[in-house]
């Protein structure tokens, strides 16, 4: 009825098939559900890596923003620093020029006191010397007269007082 190489290859054939149902099982209970186990771990490592560098993303932004908040705060703070220095230095010039201006009256005052000061020493030597004069005058003018001592007196006083 069948030849034997039909028998055989239907042998062959019914022997493939139980072998790939064999593997299939095989694969299905074991090697699948690592596989499965294999690549849910590999998704959960990608999803951790993902939250990771959206983390890391956001705290670099974070730190950009806080560096230019920095940068921004130096910025204003140096410019400060300018401002302080330029008042400083005008408030020194100030104080400068405040000092040089109090030592110019100064020595102007002085100045003024020592021409006063001559000037009074003067005005007693010409008053002695005028004093002196008129006496000498008056008693070669008035030697004869008798009022000459109440004129000198009055000339005394008058140039006293004035």
């Amino acid at each position: 009825m069948f030849d034997e190489p039909v028998i055989t290859i239907i042998f062959r054939l019914i022997n493939f098939v139980a072998l790939i149902g064999f593997f299939y099982y095989i694969f299905k209970k074991y090697l699948l559900p690592a596989v499965q186990s294999d690549i849910y771990n590999h998704e959960q490592e990608i999803e951790a890596r993902n939250t990771s560098i959206a983390q890391l993303e956001g705290r670099n932004k974070q730190l950009s923003e806080q560096l230019l908040d920095q940068e921004n705060l130096c910025q204003h703070l140096m410019d400060r620093v300018k401002q302080w220095r330029t008042t400083f230095e005008h408030e020194l010039n100030r104080k400068k020029q405040d000092r040089d201006d109090l030592h110019n009256k100064t020595v102007a005052r002085l100045k003024k006191q020592q021409n006063m000061i001559t000037h009074a020493k003067i005005m007693n030597i010409v008053v002695a010397k005028a004093l002196e004069k008129a006496k000498q005058e008056e008693i070669k003018y008035f030697s004869n007269d008798s009022s000459h001592a109440s004129y000198i007196r009055d000339l005394i006083t008058h140039i006293q007082q004035s």
